[in-house]
């Protein structure tokens, strides 16, 4: 097996840095451009209103009061 240049290898090491390069760029420019927003800022009058995972979520930073909905037990 013949022996290869050193020039050749460090020519196929470029481009497929460049290669590389190139795609995580294009990944990160479509990503930028479709941005979806991380959280959505909800106004509700009535806990029932909520779907369950928020609900069990503010039951739990309440200790439990949320779930009395003005009931004295």
């Amino acid at each position: 097996m013949p022996r290869r240049a050193p020039g050749r290898s460090a020519l196929f090491a470029g481009g497929a840095l460049l290669a590389l390069v190139a795609s995580i760029w294009g990944w990160w420019s479509f990503e930028r451009v479709h941005l979806r927003p991380r959280f959505q800022t909800v106004y509700v009058t009535d806990i029932n209103e909520l779907d369950p995972l928020a609900r069990a979520m503010l039951s739990g930073a309440t200790g439990g009061w949320s779930e009395l909905q003005g009931k004295a037990h």
